[in-house]
């Protein structure tokens, strides 16, 4: 097989459609003939395509005694006439890539030939042990199927037609996963008969999903419908309600993967409720403090993991929310109005704007919202993060550093006096702690550092795939024993300050006796805005829990989930406990924990794409019982010793974190990355740069807008946030 001389390589790329299992009778046919005359090999330790196809056609020639020689089949089937080994003919799938656009499939490949001197149609299947490099293209190859026809068959028949088949079945990467999982070749066969009934089913024509374009006459008709969203929104989740328990525990690495998921939702929901805890009570001046803050995720979490639509969003009260509710305080100083009735007032009015946007079908409005506004809310909610974790820090310098005491050089003390003149001329210098604002930066910077570092290992060489995956896991409560730890051992003898604790009445009821007209009528208006933040933060969670990128199945609840969340912050008001929406980066994180993912080659770089979620309201509900405990076990120590500064860098790690896969991120970076380091999205293929950058900067002057509208120190102004926010929208 060498080339004597060099010579021209000829290759054709061509574009071939999906086989119809539905309409194409031969389709079926072929996969019942290979079920019944299979060649499988499970396992193939080799790794170069020459060892890989030899082992393949011993098998298939001791299987089916082929009349044809080894040598004849390997010929047709490879090509050496170029320095890598390569098919002749071979098909694979397209599949959307990581940052957008279409991409090959590169965990399989389906080669074909024709040979005069057999008969009829010859398939083997083999999966390797590892993902192999089998050059452009195929660079981690799991599956290879081979096909053998004669030159004599007709055309539905040919290599091609079944090569198109087989490429058919495997094009969906939930199969190719359910295979890899196969322990017996009899469980193979099984997934492979289901999955030929499956697309008999999908591709029929009574199951396609009719296409719907928007406008404004159709939404007028929807919103005329009352209550039509929510009764679908029950219709399509209620057959999956007692699998939404049961796909956590069943299937390989399923139980695995729901202990990892409830420490890790465990750990990324009390950590959070304890700093946004902390805020809430200097925001309140101790109205609503850490022990509220705890019981209020309690029973909103409990609450939407038993009754919520979409089980896998997660909901707590954010950034977002504690800016607000010291907005509503400051208001009810400002006019001498108790804050309890106050603060409920304008709870059970966004409650009833909530319902009424539930049932009167408005998110549908969504449909108007782009991928852009997704990008722009989520970054803001990662600065808003930064913001007070950095509000914190200048707190700290200006209480303790930039202090008059610390003026004061030592020779202003006159050591030769008597004791009590040495004391009387340090009282007067005041307190100068300049050692508790540098532990602050760094514990604060410090957990950020670590929590960061232990996020990312997936992808560090380091030890194995499961040890990586659990330093990931649990790295923010990692992160934060360490540096608790390093506090109480390193710096024992600094003074750094611990958040307040109350044995006050948990749940206090307002008096509603308090309540007038002019404040009914206050917090109605307090109440809409609020409302739509509500709406856009939980519609928006819900579109990236539900992204086609995570390949549920099981379908979205938009309507119901509303007015599940307009009864949970109901009865939070009235507690008065702090409201809860959508999470982000939480809810999408939660999704990722229950995701088989299996790394990609995408265009030179190395990408997760997942495969399969296990769609389930176990974690969320296991998660929500240990906060639960935690509150019992938990308070005040050791969860009062967790110093500030650490809790900062909580923040600012949730403020990370919320970046990662943000493209409006990624290209703001464009602007200061040198053009031969742009990595290979899509966008970069196929829209001209200029168009890139101005389309990244109109971006941020709507992130500049609501975020100056948001931290504005007037604060009538922050009222109209939301509204911002949902102004975004059409754009």
């Amino acid at each position: 097989y060498e080339c004597s001389q060099p010579a021209l390589v000829y290759t054709k790329v061509q574009r071939i459609r999906y086989k119809d299992f539905s309409k194409e009778v031969r389709a079926t046919m072929d996969i019942e003939k290979f079920l019944t005359e299979s060649t499988l090999l499970l396992d193939i330790v080799q790794t170069t395509l020459e060892s890989i196809v030899d082992r393949m056609l011993r098998k298939l020639f001791d299987n089916d005694q082929l009349q044809c020689s080894m040598s004849e089949a390997v010929t047709s089937l490879l090509s050496k006439d170029v320095e890598v080994c390569k098919f002749r003919n071979f098909m694979q799938g397209t599949e959307y890539s990581e940052g957008g656009g279409l991409a090959t499939a590169q965990q399989y490949l389906v080669a074909f030939c024709q040979l005069q001197t057999i008969t009829g149609r010859h398939v083997a299947i083999g999966r390797l042990k590892e993902p192999t490099n089998l050059g452009p293209t195929s660079q981690e190859v799991k599956f290879i199927i081979l096909i053998l026809t004669s030159t004599k068959e007709k055309g539905t028949k040919n290599a091609v037609e079944v090569a198109r088949t087989f490429s058919t079945v495997f094009a969906d990467e939930e199969f190719r996963q359910i295979l890899l999982d196969a322990t017996t070749d009899e469980e193979f066969k099984k997934a492979l008969s289901a999955r030929t009934r499956s697309l008999i089913k999908i591709q029929s024509p009574q199951h396609e999903i009719p296409k719907r374009d928007f406008n404004p006459s159709k939404f007028l008709s929807e919103i005329r419908s009352f209550g039509r969203g929510v009764s679908d929104d029950i219709r399509r989740r209620i057959p999956f309600y007692l699998s939404d328990f049961s796909d956590g525990w069943t299937g390989r690495h399923s139980k695995r993967k729901l202990l990892s998921a409830t420490f890790f939702l465990y750990f990324a929901c009390l950590l959070p409720s304890v700093a946004l805890g902390v805020l809430n009570d200097e925001n309140t001046q101790g109205v609503i403090d850490v022990r509220r803050t705890l019981i209020g995720q309690v029973i909103a979490g409990l609450t939407f993991a038993l009754f919520g639509g979409q089980p896998l969003i997660i909901l707590l009260t954010t950034a977002p929310i504690a800016l607000y509710m010291k907005l509503v305080y400051d208001i009810c100083l400002e006019f001498n109005i108790d804050f309890r009735a106050m603060y409920a007032c304008t709870g059970i009015w966004c409650a009833i704007y909530l319902v009424l946007y539930s049932v009167f079908n408005i998110s549908y409005l969504m449909k108007w919202s782009t991928r852009s506004t997704e990008e722009i809310f989520s970054l803001f909610v990662a600065i808003t993060f930064a913001v007070d974790a950095f509000r914190d820090l200048t707190n700290q310098f200006q209480n303790n550093y930039y202090v008059p005491g610390c003026n004061h050089s030592a020779h202003n003390i006159n050591v030769s006096a008597a004791s009590e003149q040495l004391l009387e001329s340090l009282s007067s210098i005041g307190p100068c702690r300049r050692d508790s604002s540098l532990l602050f930066l760094i514990l604060m910077l410090g957990t950020v550092w670590l929590g960061i570092y232990l996020h990312n290992f997936r992808r560090s060489p380091l030890f194995d795939a499961d040890k990586r995956e659990f330093l990931s896991d649990y790295s923010l409560a990692i992160s934060v024993l360490i540096f608790t730890l390093i506090k109480f051992f390193a710096f024992r003898e600094i003074r750094v300050e611990e958040f307040n604790f109350y044995n006050d009445t948990l749940i206090t009821a307002p008096n509603m006796s308090k309540v007038t007209a002019g404040t009914v009528f206050g917090a109605m208006g307090l109440g809409f805005p609020l409302s739509l933040l509500f709406f856009m933060d939980l519609n928006i969670t819900s579109a990236i829990v539900n992204s086609s990128t995570n390949n549920l199945k099981k379908g979205p609840a938009y309507h119901f989930d509303l007015l599940v969340l307009a009864v949970i912050n109901l009865i939070l008001s009235i507690m008065g406990l702090p409201w809860v929406h959508g999470a982000l980066p939480h809810s999408p994180m939660h999704v990722r924990a229950l995701a088989e993912v299996e790394q990609r080659v995408d265009q030179g770089r190395i990408c997760e794409k997942i495969t399969k979620v296990r769609e389930t309201r176990a974690a969320a509900l296991l998660s929500h019982l240990l906060v639960a405990l935690s509150f019992f076990l938990l308070l005040p120590i050791p969860l009062q010793k967790i110093p500030l500064g650490v809790l900062d860098g909580l923040f600012l790690y949730m403020s990370l974190v919320g970046t990662k896969g943000n493209q409006l991120f990624e290209r703001i970076s464009l602007l200061v990355t040198e053009q031969t380091a742009y990595p290979p999205a899509h966008y970069i293929r196929r829209v001209p740069q200029r168009k890139i950058h101005i389309f990244t900067i109109t971006q941020i002057l709507q992130l500049g807008i609501l975020c100056t509208v948001s931290f504005s120190p007037f604060k009538y102004l922050k009222l109209i946030f939301p509204i911002i926010t949902f102004g975004l929208v059409p754009f």
